[in-house]
């Protein structure tokens, strides 16, 4: 074992990433903290969010850490000459879901049973009735379920799913 640590305030550890270079790890934790470690150090930071629980966490750069928890938006934390600091500099930048909007002269598209489910899944609803409505009237509510690296050409992306089968790429703009 290379050393054990854990959330200054206690929470179970629900993802961690290591830092690019490898020497440093991050984790979050259920009682709503980012931590990071320096195991060269020995020193452990712990940053405690007023959010929600983060659930997911991806280390971009060496001074930039992505975190994901209960809601469609992630959150950005950089390393500042005052240490971590919670940062907001995303741009959505594509979207991918499963939208109708080309291709709808197919057979498929052209299904009333298709288009029964199609609609069912877009307001979020259950019952095959029509007249009913389940669904919040707000878009993006889904909570973030991953967070992955795209390469691209040296620009700081990274891409979203949800559960609600959105796929999301955001830009990091520097600040």
């Amino acid at each position: 074992m290379c050393g054990e640590y854990e959330s200054e305030f206690s929470g179970w550890v629900h993802d961690v990433s290591f830092s690019p270079d490898g020497n440093q790890l991050a984790f979050v934790a259920h009682d709503s903290t980012l931590t990071i470690i320096d195991p060269a150090s020995s020193s452990a930071t712990s940053i405690l969010s007023k959010d929600l629980p983060y659930n997911h966490i991806l280390w971009m750069e060496s001074d930039k850490i992505i975190v994901s928890g209960q809601d469609s938006i992630p959150s950005l934390y950089q390393l500042t000459g005052n240490g971590w600091e919670l940062k907001s500099a995303f741009k959505k930048t594509k979207t991918s879901s499963r939208d109708s909007s080309s291709g709808n002269d197919s057979p498929v598209m052209r299904s009333s049973a298709f288009n029964m489910f199609k609609s069912m899944d877009t307001r979020k609803s259950t019952s095959f009735n029509n007249d009913e409505e389940t669904s919040s009237s707000s878009v993006d509510q889904s909570p973030i379920s991953d967070l992955r690296f795209v390469v691209d050409g040296g620009v700081s992306r990274f891409s979203s799913s949800c559960f609600d089968g959105k796929i999301k790429v955001w830009e990091v703009v520097s600040n």
